[in-house]
């Protein structure tokens, strides 16, 4: 029977009402007493290193996470994190970023409801969750209302059904998947990063407060569109090392900055990168790493390829 280390971080899936809402309080092992079946599936191991709703999760919570990871890699078949719904998609793409190759399943969850309530869904999500990290795949997932997703390309797309998080570019996984080679842990991120959102008409000044950052993550319009007005911002930022990742504000379908010429304009601009069909979840944290890890432009950019 497959070992699995079940790494309880806290979220909805946790929590009981408290004097102002929700807040987390259940332990690993009183999530896994709601689901005594487990038993007949695989052999589970609990951890809890910090126990807090998923708002508040930061860059060092996902370190501490990996560590845990990387500490008892060699003793167990799988992992699964459960976790809070609203960040749940950085974690995911965290992970897949700091373990890379993993050769073992590497699984996150959550539920919309918490586990004691009549109607919940996470009694489900962990029983999804411990088969899947049991299955021998390869890398780091979402399972969530009934849909594996690969960690890069999960989305919370509905605040309350249980079918909550999509793929996005990305076809939901539906084989197992296997690797070899190494397995390969980092233990660092750059967490001067910030997100600007283009909306009409916006003051060109939050560009000379992104000059105190390593990087900035640049929503920009349908294939990643900017407005002529902030190039010359862009240009400064570049000038001052800032490295820029342009996504898109849509959904679906990437961005493409070679299409039209108010892309073509800023792809031209030395320290902006590309980011192609990430999501911008996946875009931010792939910033962080890139930024810890690569000193050149040229390193950073092909990190995003």
């Amino acid at each position: 029977m497959k070992k699995i280390l079940l790494i309880a971080t806290g979220g909805t899936i946790a929590s009981s009402a408290g004097e102002n809402g929700l807040v987390p309080v259940i332990c690993a092992d009183e999530l896994l007493s709601f689901v005594p079946e487990y038993k007949e599936i695989c052999d589970v191991d609990c951890v809890q290193p910090f126990s807090i709703d998923s708002t508040d999760v930061t860059p060092a919570h996902w370190l501490q996470i990996v560590s845990l990871i990387r500490d008892n890699y060699d003793n167990y078949d799988g992992f699964l994190i459960t976790h809070g719904t609203d960040t749940l998609a950085y974690t995911a793409c965290a992970v897949s970023c700091l373990v890379e190759n993993s050769v073992k399943p590497i699984v996150l969850t959550g539920s919309q409801r918490p586990v004691a309530d009549a109607d919940t869904d996470a009694k489900k999500n962990l029983i999804d969750s411990l088969k899947f990290a049991a299955s021998g795949y390869c890398g780091t997932v979402v399972v969530f209302g009934g849909k594996v997703i690969d960690g890069m390309c999960a989305k919370k797309v509905k605040t309350l059904s249980d079918d909550a998080f999509v793929s996005i570019n990305r076809p939901e996984i539906t084989e197992i998947r296997c690797c070899c080679g190494e397995t390969v842990f980092y233990d660092s991120l750059e967490t001067k990063v910030m997100t600007v959102k283009l909306t009409p008409g916006m003051s060109d000044e939050i560009f000379d407060i992104a000059k105190n950052f390593r990087g900035v993550v640049l929503e920009g319009y349908g294939l990643g569109g900017i407005p002529e007005k902030y190039l010359n911002k862009i240009t400064e930022l570049s000038d001052c090392g800032v490295v820029v990742a342009v996504t898109t504000q849509v959904l679906s379908e990437g961005s493409d900055l070679s299409v039209y010429q108010v892309g073509k304009q800023a792809k031209c601009i030395g320290n902006v990168v590309e980011t192609g069909l990430l999501t911008s979840e996946a875009v931010t944290v792939r910033l962080m790493c890139a930024l810890a890890r690569y000193d050149k432009i040229d390193e950073i950019k092909k990190y995003f390829i």
